[in-house]
């Protein structure tokens, strides 16, 4: 007798736990919104007027149809959305049934190249995430089994019921021809979950969206947290000054720093020098500037040295010499600029490029 209670008291509770996590998703007593029947009317005596009735409450027929969902059978949980909060990165095609992500190069970075596929290898590997799969030509990176546990009931003499969900995912990288952009995809490819070692099946196509959607929203995540990093540590390394030299010819500068961090600091110090940019082509190493009146700027820094040069369209062209860069600059022309007009802009450009910046 004792021996059929105990298998009672185990059996309900299994069903208390399944019921537990099936009744995260449903509304409360959904079988009695379910069962729900319209009142009859109200039945008026002889020689009384029947009062005015309002179908505004009335409960619709449901149609029968294999999609239609009532009761418990509704999904309450608020939905879960992709969450791009990575710099660079945006939600593309939110009515597909994939889940993905687009990821764009942030400014001064020309392509993504391995970013994507290193960050996601990364991030599984500090998460302790295994993977079966990690082909980086093809752009593909599948996981081993992630078990994820959490108790869903508690009881103090036959130990907790705990709730075990085994997860396996699969992520696609799509990098675009041009390199500037690319495409993560990300799907559920396996999974299995039990209660306490009982085998449950709940698993729902809006399921296997949440989990995937989850798994990208920390990807996503970590791939914020990696940008920023990284993007400070580039401010602080171009904030700090560049050296240059004059060479021979006196329109030819030589900068002590790489190409990066020369286009970088260049295109920032021109306009504080009274340029404005009016086109570039960094593969090409070219800027083209107009210079207006810079006064104002200069009695910040020698009270009365403004750059005295004629209000042309000037072009400075940047060549890669590993780690140094050479500095042209000519005239309106395309003629290199004279001794004199280019002694006063290296003079100006000497001052600013060396000197440090505060980091933000």
């Amino acid at each position: 007798m004792d021996k059929k209670i105990i298998t009672v008291a185990i059996a309900a509770l299994m069903a208390t736990a399944c019921s537990s996590v099936t009744d995260r998703r449903t509304v409360n007593d959904a079988d009695l919104y379910a069962s729900s029947q319209n009142l009859p009317k109200l039945v008026i005596p002889q020689g009384l007027n029947e009062p005015t009735y309002n179908n505004e409450y009335a409960i619709p027929t449901v149609k029968s149809s294999q999609d239609a969902r009532v009761g418990n059978q509704i999904d309450i949980r608020p939905p879960m959305l992709v969450l791009a909060t990575a710099e660079g990165t945006r939600v593309v095609d939110e009515a597909s049934d994939n889940v993905k992500v687009l990821v764009e190069t942030l400014p001064g970075q020309q392509t993504i190249g391995s970013e994507v596929y290193d960050s996601l290898m990364e991030f599984l590997n500090k998460q302790g995430i295994m993977t079966t799969t990690a082909d980086q030509q093809a752009g593909v990176i599948e996981t081993d089994w992630i078990v994820s546990s959490d108790v869903v009931e508690t009881s103090w003499f036959s130990g907790d019921t705990v709730n075990s969900i085994k997860q396996r995912f699969s992520f696609n990288i799509d990098i675009r021809p041009h390199g500037r952009s690319g495409e993560v995809t990300i799907s559920l490819i396996d999974f299995e979950q039990d209660i306490s070692g009982e085998v449950v099946d709940v698993l729902t196509d809006v399921d296997k969206r949440r989990y995937a959607i989850d798994m990208l929203n920390d990807a996503i995540a970590f791939i914020s947290a990696k940008r920023s990093y990284e993007q400070r540590q580039a401010r602080i390394a171009n904030s700090r000054g560049i050296e240059i030299s004059q060479n021979e010819q006196a329109h030819s500068w030589q900068a002590k720093a790489t190409f990066n961090r020369s286009w970088a600091r260049l295109g920032m110090i021109l306009p504080e020098l009274g340029f404005e940019i009016e086109d570039r082509d960094r593969n090409e190493g070219v800027l083209y500037a107009r210079f207006k009146d810079n006064s104002s700027f200069w009695t910040g820094w020698f009270a009365d040295k403004p750059l005295d040069i004629d209000e042309d369209l000037y072009r400075f062209n940047l060549v890669d010499e590993g780690e140094q860069t050479k500095v042209e600059v000519y005239d309106e022309a395309n003629e290199p600029l004279s001794s004199e007009d280019a002694a006063k802009v290296y003079q100006a450009l000497s001052v600013v490029l060396q000197a440090d910046r505060k980091v933000k």
